[in-house]
């Protein structure tokens, strides 16, 4: 068992090497091993496809799932602090390359030399405070990764695994492209130092072979997302008028000739009801 699993050990080490925890980071580290199991059972990643991990921080992860690799690690750490520590605990992984970065700022350009299709899986204990931010970048990726595995806020979790009546456009940002699952328990705060405020879980993102919505009609497709979701208390016929700048009798129309009753709301509706929508809005014009 790695010895930063251990409270007091890890509480030890960040003091003998001088490094309080920022707010700034989001960090949490991890110290259940069952839990550090459970992540690792989850990516179902293989030794030779090469491997992002998100937010690294001492490597616990990392030297779980890398010692017994053969494809390239990437471990990615935004803290500076942190890096030459992490350097240290990886050097006995000759396939581990430490990266000080942003992933935000960060595409797979950046870490594969490669211009054209390859396959690669993204994982992380990812800091609690850019989820959605992070998972509307790493979708954005071409290519997209196989999979992605992380360790996140449960509230979220929730949110992009829910199914109507309970949708948001983070939810339809992540199912256009991905089957989300949760994957075991929920996490307790106490599988951390420092704990969170909230609960976590474990969740995998496996990449659809094709879209559920094709690259050309993405922009419209969440722009009337959006639309719909702008005023979630309303009716859509009430939210989308102001987005087709009509009148409500209009909208309810639209809807109604794509089988959507005009009364019910944005969160009601299923990835392909927005599809249906979004062709019928695309015949009036």
């Amino acid at each position: 068992m790695d010895e930063l699993l251990d409270a007091q050990l890890l509480n030890n080490y960040l003091c003998k090497n001088n490094l309080p925890l920022l707010d700034r980071f989001g960090q949490n580290f991890l110290i259940d091993e069952n839990v550090l199991n459970q992540i690792v059972t989850a990516t179902q990643t293989e030794s030779t496809v090469p491997v992002i991990e998100i937010g690294a921080g001492l490597g616990v992860l990392t030297k779980t799932i890398a010692q017994k690799r053969t494809g390239d690690y990437f471990a990615v750490e935004l803290d500076n602090r942190i890096i030459p520590l992490l350097k240290n605990r990886a050097a006995d992984l000759p396939f581990v390359k430490i990266i000080h970065a942003d992933i935000l700022k960060k595409s797979p350009q950046d870490f594969f030399s490669s211009s054209t299709d390859f396959a690669y899986d993204v994982i992380g204990n990812i800091p609690y405070n850019i989820t959605s931010k992070l998972l509307r970048h790493i979708l954005s990726w071409q290519p997209r990764p196989r999979s992605i595995t992380f360790l996140m806020d449960f509230e979220v979790a929730k949110r992009i695994t829910a199914v109507p009546p309970d949708m948001s456009v983070l939810a339809l940002s992540v199912q256009v492209f991905s089957n989300p699952k949760i994957v075991g328990p929920i996490v307790p705060p106490t599988a951390f130092i420092p704990q969170p405020k909230v609960k976590s879980a474990i969740v995998r993102m496996e990449m659809r072979t094709e879209p559920l919505v094709s690259k050309e009609l993405q922009r419209e497709f969440f722009s009337l997302a959006r639309g719909g979701f702008s005023q979630r208390r309303k009716t859509l016929q009430n939210s989308l008028r102001a987005l087709w700048h009509c009148t409500g009798e209009e909208s309810a129309q639209t809807l109604k000739k794509a089988d959507i009753d005009p009364a019910r709301r944005a969160q009601t509706l299923a990835i392909a009801e927005w599809m249906n929508l979004l062709k019928i809005k695309q015949r009036a014009l």
